[in-house]
């Protein structure tokens, strides 16, 4: 019985093959286009799909403080793909605001070009499926004192709408004070140079002459023989820059909390 089944299965499938090949096959033609932000895995070597992105990953951080003073703005560049069909000509996309409850949200005009104002760079060239989504910061002298929170997404513009829930929407938080970089964690810095701080941020910036933003943390752990090269350096630069302090009279460095400044890595235990 079950030889049977299986012959009459396959004269079926025989038959709608032949019946398929005397219709011409139909182009794909699903007339939805979605965007969605783009994620790339350094340690795994591959794009993440929606399952693998967390909410963590779609927040970075940014500080106007490892800029020049004279930079009153900068444009935080983001990878976007497009999930649907490929056109020839150039097709525009739109981004809108969210606002995120109990957090400084940042002001259109403000602490950021309005979405409106930028959409002459809100394009995805023709025969192409990525597109680089640039965010303007403007350097509103209130981010000294304060830090805010630019959450934002796609909009559907009848070309392109949001894509994956997960996918569609960044977050950037961004000051003019230092800040801790969110990917800090990820790389296990502490475990490196120690708990992070502010005045310990800084010297780090000051002696090597490097942001030490999200950035450069990707390209400062390429390489872990330098990774560990430079942790032993910063303990002996820090113990030498306390011993000229103390020799002036000077305290030792110190975060604004009365912790005395350490680069000593955090213990795994």
């Amino acid at each position: 019985m079950k030889t049977y089944i299986k012959t009459v299965m396959l004269a079926v499938m025989a038959g709608a093959a032949l019946t398929s090949c005397e219709k011409e096959l139909e182009e794909y033609s699903h007339p939805d286009c979605y965007l969605n932000f783009y994620y790339w895995s350094q340690t795994q070597n591959e794009a993440l799909t929606s399952d693998e992105v967390t909410e963590e990953m779609t927040v970075a951080t940014y500080s106007f403080a490892t800029k020049p003073v004279e930079l009153k703005r900068d444009t935080v560049w983001l990878d976007a793909i497009v999930a649907g069909t490929i056109s020839d000509e150039p097709r525009k996309f739109m981004l809108e605001q969210v606002t995120v409850e109990g957090a400084d949200n940042a002001k259109p005009g403000v602490h950021y070009v309005d979405f409106k104002d930028a959409q002459d760079i809100y394009v995805v060239d023709g025969g192409k499926n990525m597109v680089k989504v640039g965010v303007v910061l403007l350097r509103d002298g209130s981010l000294k004192n304060e830090t805010v929170t630019l959450k934002f997404r796609f909009k559907d513009n009848g070309v392109f709408k949001p894509g994956y829930s997960n996918m569609t929407e960044r977050t950037i938080v961004y000051t003019d004070r230092l800040s801790k970089p969110a990917n800090w964690d990820d790389y296990y810095m502490d475990y490196t140079v120690g708990v992070y701080g502010q005045v310990k941020h800084q010297l780090m910036i000051e002696w090597t002459g490097k942001a030490w933003d999200e950035d450069y943390l990707v390209e400062f752990n390429v390489d872990q023989a330098y990774t560990a090269y430079m942790a032993t350096w910063f303990q002996k630069k820090l113990a030498e820059e306390n011993a000229a302090r103390i020799a002036a009279g000077q305290d030792v460095y110190r975060e604004a909390d009365g912790a005395e400044v350490s680069f000593v890595p955090k213990s795994w235990w």
